[in-house]
């Protein structure tokens, strides 16, 4: 093999490993600013709460997103058993459909 041949095979190895390490860096940080960006928003109930819920489907664009207020009965690990207030009413919802809801 020639001694062109060489140089060029072993900068295309070293270029390939700085490549490599910038990757394996970059999906790091790109991992590192997801964890601190979910993690942080995650909400935490406590019974007698009161919270809405996110409809699942909407008929039209001025249709209100989210129901309630309800009442929060038992907190489980990423889900609420809620009481509606005025039909007595329970269901299990995850906590990706609720919104603390703050009265004035």
């Amino acid at each position: 093999m020639s001694k062109y041949l060489r140089d060029i095979r072993n900068k295309l190895e070293y270029y390939h490993k700085i490549a490599r390490a910038r990757t394996d860096e970059q999906k790091q940080k790109a991992t590192v600013r997801f964890d601190n960006k979910v993690s942080p928003n995650l909400q935490t109930y406590k019974i007698g709460d009161k919270v809405f819920v996110k409809q699942s489907q909407i008929s039209n664009k001025l249709q209100n997103k989210f129901d309630g207020p309800y009442e929060v009965i038992q907190v489980f690990e990423n889900s609420a058993l809620l009481k509606n207030p005025e039909t007595n009413r329970t269901a299990k919802v995850n906590f990706d459909r609720l919104k603390p809801c703050f009265e004035t």
